[in-house]
């Protein structure tokens, strides 16, 4: 039976582009594009562009400019009300885009999560919505202090997570008065590795290992996203680029030690759930601290590791990450990540990702990740549905 999709996301995005390819090879009609622009202009574009019936997919709003002004926009008054820094209307008229220079994180936040709050508010009134990834589970999985709270209370093995700092002063006083030499500072609002920090404090020094470059402009640090991972030793760096990090609100928790398959490399995996039921898969692997394949480092050999852990083990491994993407029950499909100590003796949930679906190219039953979530969301409407509870609307 056909399926009406309804995409909310950036039109000239491959994420879209990939899924409306998707559509096609599973002998869908393409489904109707509803821009993070439009909406942004005007929520309520949403009327009219949502059949009943329809199946709706809220997509990552990343990797557009103007959505990301408008995101800055939408935040800026809750971002001065917090305290938070924040960009002005005018400021945010004027910017000019910079690549990879990072923007007042929590500010974008606060605009996206007011955004999908409307978007949640007019989607409440439409008939029979099949939603893929409820707004509020979205705004959750954007925190990772909210996320990493829930998965713990629920009961997942994730890293210890250490109170809030503010500073890298009140950092280094929590690393010397709990005895931790190594942990993960990370940007409680961001993705693909951007303004995570691995600092390792020894006798000798401290050192922070990062894909953020600090950069001096008009006399001020700034921060820029690269592609290139670095390492800071120069105190006075490090203190600018963690004194940067903490305005905006971060994340610390232990640095727990990674499993190698690989002489001189370490890993963790990308696990895509859908439907309740661990999917694709893609082991990591990396000669830094930091894993995500766009920082120049390579996918393992999974039949490698599935072979060294065992098909017992590994069933195991993928029961621990559906507990996790099961923690929140209404999204369709997440993106988890999973981290095996050395010797793959222990594993730990690192994050839950709204949008962890991109896995070009790995396969599971000879389909790509969103091929396979076309097929159960069709398998579902034909009544074999072995999904979580349907978070029609």
């Amino acid at each position: 039976m056909p399926l009406q999709f309804v995409i909310i996301g950036n039109p000239e995005n491959r994420r879209v582009g990939l899924f409306q390819q998707a559509l096609n090879e599973r002998g869908q009609s393409a489904a109707r594009v509803v821009p993070y622009e439009s909406l942004l202009q005007d929520v309520d574009a949403l009327q009219g562009a949502v059949p009943p019936g329809s199946v709706v997919r809220i997509e990552s709003p990343g990797e557009n400019f103007a959505v990301e002004q408008g995101l800055l926009a939408l935040g800026a008054s809750l971002a001065e009300q917090e305290g938070s820094p924040f960009l002005s209307s005018v400021e945010i008229e004027a910017l000019e885009y910079d690549h990879g220079l990072v923007l007042h994180p929590r500010q974008w936040y606060l605009g996206y999560c007011r955004l999908l709050s409307e978007i949640e508010g007019r989607l409440a009134g439409m008939e029979e919505i099949r939603l893929l990834n409820p707004p509020g589970d979205i705004r959750e999985l954007f925190d990772k202090r909210a996320c990493h709270a829930r998965c713990r209370e629920a009961g997942c093995a994730v890293p210890e997570a250490f109170p809030d700092v503010h500073s890298f002063d009140e950092l280094q006083e929590l690393m010397r008065d709990r005895g931790v030499q190594r942990i993960f500072l990370k940007l409680a609002h961001a993705s693909s590795a951007s303004g995570v920090v691995a600092v390792h404090q020894s006798p000798r020094g401290i050192e922070a290992i990062t894909s953020a470059e600090l950069v001096e402009r008009d006399g001020e640090p700034t921060l820029y996203n690269s592609l290139k991972v670095r390492r800071y030793t120069d105190l006075k760096e490090i203190r600018a680029l963690i004194d940067l990090l903490c305005r905006e609100g971060v994340h610390v928790e232990r640095w727990m030690p990674k499993a190698s398959l690989s002489h001189g490399r370490t890993f963790d995996l990308r696990v895509v759930v859908i439907a309740g039921e661990a999917r694709h898969f893609v082991v990591r692997e990396s000669r830094s601290p930091l894993t995500n394949l766009h920082l120049g480092n390579r996918r393992g050999d999974g039949e490698r590791l599935q072979s060294f852990v065992g098909e017992h083990r590994w069933r195991e491994l993928m029961q621990v990450c559906e507990q996790a993407a099961g923690v929140y029950p209404r999204s369709f499909q997440v993106g988890v990540d999973l981290l095996l100590t050395p010797g793959c003796r222990q594993s730990l949930i690192l994050e839950l990702n709204a949008f962890g679906d991109l896995l070009p190219g790995i396969l599971w039953e000879g389909e790509e990740t969103y091929q396979s979530e076309i097929g159960a969301l069709l398998e579902e409407s034909e009544g074999n549905d072995h999904s979580p509870p349907d978070p029609a609307i």
